[in-house]
């Protein structure tokens, strides 16, 4: 397998004059807003924008939720000269057209690989909680196959078959313990035998 690479070009750009070419992909919401605000305060804008330049024209295809907060707080970027203005770091994305950009930025914007709340403790256990709370967001954690911020099924919805549910099930357990072991043996098997197939967890009082 051979995968081109192109020359890799940066350049800082005014981001007044970035277009953003995202529409309604996706939203910013004021608790993130303020997480993305918080983390380019405390770590400075070390990721830099990808732009498309489009006829000369800098058409954003990823960065738009930075471009957002750039704008509404009136930014401006202190260069390690010492000088400041609103030109940022941007890594220049060549593209034939806006069709193309647009499957760059589905390229850009997808996630491949899934973070497990296991492996998110895992990573973070020496990272501070008010870091974590404040300055950064996971929407795609995953818990044994199951993104932990959907919301937890009701009762009904965890019995049977009805119209347009899955068929699910429903297993109780004696104690905490029972349930931490059989959480692994779970996984694996449905990892196994049972490929798209998923489960919660919920602890209740017995």
């Amino acid at each position: 397998m051979v995968i081109k690479v192109p020359d890799i070009r940066i350049e800082l750009i005014d981001y007044t004059t970035w277009v953003p070419i995202q529409g309604n992909l996706k939203d910013l919401y004021t608790d993130n807003f303020e997480r993305l605000k918080n983390s380019l305060k405390q770590k400075g804008g070390f990721v830099p924008a990808f732009i498309w330049l489009d006829k000369g024209i800098p058409k954003i295809l990823d960065a738009h939720q930075r471009h957002r907060l750039f704008v509404a707080e009136n930014v401006e970027f202190e260069h390690i000269d010492g000088t400041r203005d609103k030109r940022y770091p941007c890594v220049i994305i060549e593209a034939e057209n806006l069709k193309d950009a647009k499957e760059r930025l589905l390229v850009i914007s997808s996630q491949y690989g899934r973070m497990t709340q296991e492996g998110h403790d895992e990573f973070t256990f020496d990272i501070d909680a008010e870091f974590l709370t404040n300055t950064t967001n996971f929407d795609a954690i995953i818990r044994f196959g199951e993104a932990i911020n959907e919301p937890e099924p009701d009762y009904e919805d965890l019995i049977g078959e009805g119209k347009n549910k899955p068929p699910t099930m429903k297993i109780t357990f004696k104690s905490p313990e029972q349930l931490q072991s059989a959480e692994i043996d779970i996984t694996e098997l449905l990892d196994r035998k049972y490929d798209g197939a998923f489960f919660s967890v919920s602890a209740g009082e017995l």
